[in-house]
């Protein structure tokens, strides 16, 4: 099964945009790093996630990418399903699967248009 789990900003100030966005939205944080590189909130009503994530993040996952933006997370049981879905409907894999240390294994691709998406799933 496969389920949209978060939608992350990437940011250049995450204490100012945390700032707004906790206003905006009425949002509580959830999980930050000690660096606040990484910011995490629960959204109110749903099991959705909204992240604040540090421009550096974004280029140590995927060296030489010039990504900005918005881009989705989405949590699988399968990342083969999802590459070949990916495939079948002309997406691109830019970071094949990796195990982070943080007990997810995460890829990354690109939609037809070059919107970027991560896919995830516990170990």
């Amino acid at each position: 099964m496969n389920n949209l789990g978060h939608v992350g900003v990437i940011v250049k100030d995450t204490e100012k945009m945390k700032m707004f966005y906790s206003g905006l939205l009425d949002l509580a944080i959830d999980f930050e790093t000690e660096d606040e590189d990484y910011v995490q909130y629960s959204v109110s009503h749903c099991d959705h996630k909204l992240d604040l994530e540090r421009e550096s993040l974004i280029r140590a996952d995927m060296p030489g990418s010039g990504y900005k933006g918005v881009f989705l997370r989405i949590q699988t049981d399968s990342l083969e399903a999802i590459k070949q879905l990916c495939d079948s409907l002309g997406g691109k894999i830019v970071r094949e699967p990796v195990k982070q240390d943080y007990g997810k294994t995460e890829m990354w691709l690109e939609d037809p248009e070059g919107n970027l998406i991560q896919a995830y799933k516990d170990r």
